[in-house]
C-alpha cells in the first residue's frame, strides 16, 4: 500500500495553500502524502468517508491550560485531542519552579503536540484563589531566563497577566520586568488583557514584534475598543508594527458585541483560541469548534476562521515545519468538522446572546497520522 489512511470525499480548506474543494488527503509515514481529486483507493490500507465534511489542517489552539491537577489545568489529550486540537500551548501555568514538572508529566506524555508559556512568577498559577504575584518576589526574571534556555524546545515565550486582580492597578513594574526578560531570554512576551488598570495604549508600547496579546475580544474594561466603539489608533499601529492579536475565550474573555464592532472594522483576530481550563473542559461542546463557530456568527467567513484556527498561531509559534496546513510533507494533523445546519442560541462570556443557523463540531482528529481513538 502507498498509503496508510485515506480521507475521501470532503471539502479540504487550507488557507495555506489558498485551498478549498472536495479533495482528498491521503496520509503515510505520519505525513501528509497527497491532496487532490479521486486518489485510488487501493493505494490505502484505511479509508474513512468524510463526504459532506470539512477537512482542515489539525487545529492549534494557542491558549489553554493543560497543566492537569495544577490550578486549573485540563487533561489535554481528553479535554483538547479528542475535540478537534492537535496542537495545544499551556498559558501560563507553570513557572520556572514548576515548568520540569509540567514537562515530565504533561508534554511528555501527552498525544497531543504541547508547547507552553512560562509564567513571569516563578510559582505560576498553582492557586487560582490568590494571584501568582500576591508578592512582587513571585516576580521573577532571571528564573523565567533560566527556565526558558533549559527548555527552548518546549516555551514559546513568557506570559503576563496585566488584569488589575492580579498585579493590582498599576502593570507597568510588570511590564518593564517582562520586556527586560523577554529581550534577554530572546523570546516572545504574551499578555492577558481585560480590567487592567491602565488602557492598552499605554500597554501596548511595551510590545513588540511576534509579541501576543490574548483575549482581544474582552467586554471587561480596557481592551482594544475606545469609548467609542472604535479599535484604538494604538491597536491598530501595535499590528502594523507585528504585534499578533489572539482572540481567546475562555469563562470570561468573550464579547459578541466588542467583536463584532472590531471586525466590522476590519480588525480580525489573528489567532483564535479557546483559554480551556478544567471547569469549562467539563462541557464536552466547549472546544476550538465552538470557538470557530462564534466567529462565523460576527461575521468572519469559513475560510478566515480556518486561518486563525490553523496556519495563523502555526505561524506564531514558528516552532514545526509546516504545521497548520496540508502540504505534502506537513505533519499528518488533520481535524475533520461537522459543519451542522439548524437553529441555536450562542451565549459569549459578556451576557450576551446570538442566534445561529450553523456551527461546527468535531467529526473526526488524525494526529501525526493515527486516528484518535473515540472520534469519528
Amino acid at each position: 500500500m502507498m498509503y496508510d489512511l485515506l480521507l475521501q470525499g470532503g471539502t479540504v480548506i487550507d488557507p495555506s495553500q489558498g485551498l478549498h474543494a472536495r479533495c482528498d488527503v491521503a496520509v503515510a509515514g505520519g505525513t501528509v502524502a497527497a491532496v487532490g481529486e479521486a486518489i485510488p483507493a487501493d493505494q490505502a490500507a484505511q479509508i474513512i468517508d468524510v463526504a459532506g465534511k470539512l477537512v482542515t489542517p489539525g487545529l492549534v489552539d494557542a491558549h489553554v491550560h493543560i497543566f492537569n491537577g495544577v490550578g486549573n489545568g485540563c487533561a489535554v489529550d481528553r479535554d483538547c485531542l479528542s475535540r478537534g486540537t492537535t496542537t495545544a500551548v499551556e498559558g501560563g501555568a507553570p513557572g520556572a519552579c514548576s515548568i520540569l514538572g509540567f514537562r515530565q508529566y504533561v508534554a511528555e506524555r501527552a498525544r497531543t503536540r504541547v508547547f507552553a508559556e512560562v509564567n513571569l512568577s516563578s510559582m505560576g498559577m498553582v492557586d487560582l484563589r490568590w494571584s501568582e504575584f500576591a508578592s512582587f518576589t513571585h516576580a521573577d526574571g532571571d528564573l523565567a531566563v533560566h527556565s526558558v534556555e533549559e527548555h527552548r524546545d518546549l516555551v514559546i515565550g513568557i506570559k503576563l497577566r496585566i488584569s488589575n486582580y492580579v498585579v493590582g492597578n498599576d502593570p507597568i513594574p510588570y511590564l518593564k520586568l517582562a520586556r527586560k526578560t523577554v529581550d534577554a531570554a530572546a523570546t516572545k512576551l504574551v499578555i492577558h488583557i481585560g480590567d487592567s488598570g491602565l488602557p492598552m495604549p499605554e500597554i501596548l508600547p511595551f510590545l513588540r514584534a511576534g509579541d501576543m496579546v490574548v483575549h482581544c475580544y474582552t467586554g471587561r474594561r480596557h481592551g482594544i475598543l475606545d469609548v467609542r466603539g472604535r479599535v484604538y489608533d494604538a491597536v491598530w499601529e501595535a499590528r502594523r508594527s507585528g504585534v499578533l492579536f489572539d482572540a481567546s475565550s475562555g469563562g470570561n474573555h468573550f464579547s459578541f458585541d466588542v467583536a463584532r464592532r472590531a471586525i466590522d472594522q476590519g480588525f480580525l483576530p489573528d489567532i483564535i483560541s479557546t483559554d480551556i481550563t478544567v471547569n469549562t473542559a467539563r462541557d464536552p461542546r466547549f472546544h476550538m469548534p465552538l470557538m470557530m463557530t462564534r466567529h462565523l456568527a460576527v461575521g468572519m467567513s469559513m475560510d478566515q476562521v480556518v486561518e486563525a484556527s490553523t496556519v495563523g498561531p502555526a505561524r506564531a509559534l514558528d516552532r514545526v515545519p509546516k504545521l497548520g496546513t496540508l502540504q505534502v510533507g506537513a505533519p499528518a494533523d488533520v481535524t475533520v468538522l461537522d459543519l451542522q445546519e439548524g437553529e441555536w442560541l450562542l451565549a459569549d462570556t459578556a451576557g450576551g446572546e446570538l442566534k445561529v443557523t450553523r456551527r461546527l463540531e468535531p467529526a473526526l482528529t488524525v494526529r501525526a497520522g493515527s486516528v484518535i481513538p473515540g472520534t469519528g
